[in-house]
């Protein structure tokens, strides 16, 4: 029920398991413009990209599915932005000035959904919390498209 609010603990979360991956893009949703922090004031543009990970296997409701590992990033293709750096890596190759022309040829955000990689995941705590964080990312070396892992889940593009 919507309404009243109860504090809460946290839920038994528990954050994807560390190692090298094979990781599937199965949601790319646009945060549009974010509030600043007491670090970095300034509001900015962020996105999260969420990946299955289809060897790595939880049951959720009776249901086996894979565990779904999540990032968010701000919207920057500046050279030194953390999202160029990982979808450049992803990729196998740098960005080209054709990749920014926009439509026809440009590089579309939308074609992530679907996409393999290998990323390596580390933990990091911060107090009695553990967090999830993809540290490396790599292409799968998968080139067939027919041979790449099959999404499991609903595909998501949401673009503002």
């Amino acid at each position: 029920m919507v309404g009243y609010i109860e504090k809460s603990a946290g839920g038994d979360f528990k954050p994807s398991p560390e190692g090298v991956h094979l990781m599937v893009c199965c949601q790319v949703v646009d945060l549009g413009t974010q509030p600043g922090s007491q670090m970095y004031p300034t509001p900015r543009r962020k996105v999260v990209i969420r990946w299955e990970l289809p060897e790595e296997r939880i049951e959720i409701d009776g249901k086996d599915v894979p565990i779904i590992h999540t990032e968010k990033y701000t919207w920057s293709f500046h050279e030194n932005a953390n999202l160029r750096s990982v979808l450049e890596n992803w990729r196998g190759k740098a960005f080209t000035d054709e990749d920014f022309a926009g439509p026809p040829n440009g590089f579309h955000i939308g074609k992530l959904i679907g996409a393999p990689m290998r990323g390596q995941i580390i933990h990091e705590s911060k107090g009695d919390k553990t967090f999830a964080n993809l540290s490396t990312a790599m292409a799968a070396g998968i080139k067939n498209r027919d041979d790449w892992p099959k999404l499991e889940g609903v595909p998501i593009l949401f673009d503002l």
